[in-house]
């Protein structure tokens, strides 16, 4: 039985002059109506009572935008998605604020940076005359048909859209998110029964990415390592210039766009060998490892390069392509699983300085990290226990 999930497709929008105006103007009155609706919703817990629930809010908003003239060339079902902001903003304040969690907060310019279309009509993939069934434009409702880049194409029911903008040192990039149901689209192809893909265990390090059970190895690129030097050289000149100055802003550009490229080319790697790694195998086991306490817990250097590494990127990307062709990535124990020999069961001790392992007691010469993810295959399999190991 195939099931449904939900996807993120994000593109990046290229409007013109007029409508960026126009995503701006949604922006400003978007901003305007969530500062509004988080003020009454003050209000209303200064008066003692319970905040007003999303149908109330909905109304309030549609109210509000009848009331002020300049926000009626903005699309109405936008106001919609804000009333769902606030009132899932004050729901998180009601579970958290005996902890002392303060009132969700008004929003200024640099704080507001997207709206939601929230129905699948009110946006479509067009050709350049805007006919549907293209897929060279997308009709942004109330703002017209703008230019995006990436050939991806959702197959699936759409469902909302949330067009954003991210600042990349003095300017801004626009983007939308599309989200959209979804079933498994590989599951029919690769549930064959005369094709028959192997399980694989992956083991996790900095030397290489990531090592497989079968002996492929992936390579740490260490893109944020390989940019250190400009971006430090960046660094010293924008803390050089004046604070608000026209160098200052230019240097700042430049440091952003170095950091984009850095986040843009480890996740286009990244993409790329999960789809690999998912294509060609079924299920996935991996060591139930927490990357956060392992880079708090290790000093300065490591956590810099347990950042470069970008294993949580990883796992994410992996974990749901896996589940696209449906199969999961098991987690498993990942106590000793680089010091027992693969082969014999027997404990091998050994410091990270020794990368290859080497058995005394049955003979097994082999990589170290290809061991450990034969040794996280056979446990997910139920081969191996760690019982007893303390």
């Amino acid at each position: 039985m195939m099931s449904n999930d939900v996807r993120n497709a994000v593109y990046r929008l290229y409007p013109n002059k007029e409508q960026e105006r126009k995503m701006l103007h949604s922006l400003d009155v978007t901003r305007a109506v969530y500062n509004a609706l988080v003020n009454t919703c003050r209000i209303y817990i200064g008066f003692r009572l319970p905040f007003p629930s999303f149908m109330d809010l909905n109304k309030m908003d549609t109210k509000i935008r009848q009331e002020n003239g300049w926000m009626q060339d903005v699309h109405s079902h936008l106001f919609t998605s804000v009333a769902k902001r606030v009132h899932n903003a004050f729901k998180s304040w009601a579970k958290r604020h005996k902890e002392g969690v303060g009132f969700p907060r008004f929003k200024s310019k640099n704080m507001f940076d997207s709206f939601t279309y929230t129905l699948d009509t009110d946006y479509s993939f067009v050709d350049r005359d805007g006919h549907k069934g293209g897929y060279d434009r997308i009709r942004l409702g109330m703002i017209g048909l703008v230019k995006f880049s990436n050939p991806f194409r959702i197959k699936g029911k759409c469902k909302t859209a949330t067009v954003f903008r991210r600042k990349i040192g003095n300017h801004y990039e626009w983007f939308v998110s599309i989200a959209y149901e979804m079933e498994y689209p590989f599951k029919d192809a690769f549930f064959i029964e005369e094709f028959r893909r192997p399980d694989v265990g992956i083991d996790l390090g900095l030397r290489t990415l990531a090592t497989l059970s079968d002996g492929v190895m992936i390579s740490n690129d260490r893109s944020y390592r390989k940019m250190e030097g400009k971006i430090a050289k960046s660094q010293r000149k924008l803390s050089k210039c004046e604070k608000g100055s026209p160098d200052c802003k230019r240097q700042l550009g430049k440091l952003s766009h170095l950091y984009k490229r850095i986040r843009g080319y480890r996740t286009d790697r990244f993409h790329k060998i999960t789809r690999e790694i998912s294509l060609h195998y079924n299920n996935v086991y991996m060591e139930d490892l927490s990357v956060k306490h392992m880079a708090e817990d290790s000093d300065k250097g490591m956590r810099k390069s347990y950042r470069d590494a970008g294993w949580n990127i990883f796992t994410r990307l992996l974990n749901y392509k896996v589940e696209e062709t449906g199969n999961s990535i098991i987690y498993v124990n990942p106590a000793y699983t680089s010091q027992i020999c693969s082969c014999c069961g027997e404990m091998v001790p050994k410091d990270l300085t020794i990368r290859m392992h080497i058995c005394p007691h049955c003979g097994l010469v082999m990589s170290r990290d290809q061991n450990a993810a034969i040794n996280i295959l056979n446990r997910g399999l139920g081969l191996q226990t760690v019982t007893g190991i303390v």
